[in-house]
């Protein structure tokens, strides 16, 4: 394990205490689409594939946001958004 921790270290790929990182992370859904909330789902991107990265949030939000075009700093952003009924 401390081999592949040395060798994502060089790739300067985050690791937390225990030697996982993000590649390790399949899915994540996220609750908040405020500033933050879009601002760690756009570095999540990097990682996951858009539709393993889920806004959740209730009717009202969702029928605003389903249609939206998202953008994080000018770039346009594939966001994924679903009811908490469907996760």
């Amino acid at each position: 394990m401390q081999e592949r921790m040395i060798a994502l270290k060089e790739k300067r790929t985050r690791i937390d205490r225990k030697g996982r990182t993000m590649r390790d992370i399949k899915t994540v859904h996220v609750v908040g689409m405020g500033a933050l909330g879009t601002l760690f789902g756009y570095q999540m991107l990097s990682v996951l594939e858009k539709e393993n990265l889920v806004y959740v949030m209730d009717r009202e939000r969702y029928e605003v946001k389903k249609d939206a075009d998202f953008r994080v700093n000018g770039t346009a952003v594939p966001f994924t958004v679903k009811l908490a009924d469907e996760v």
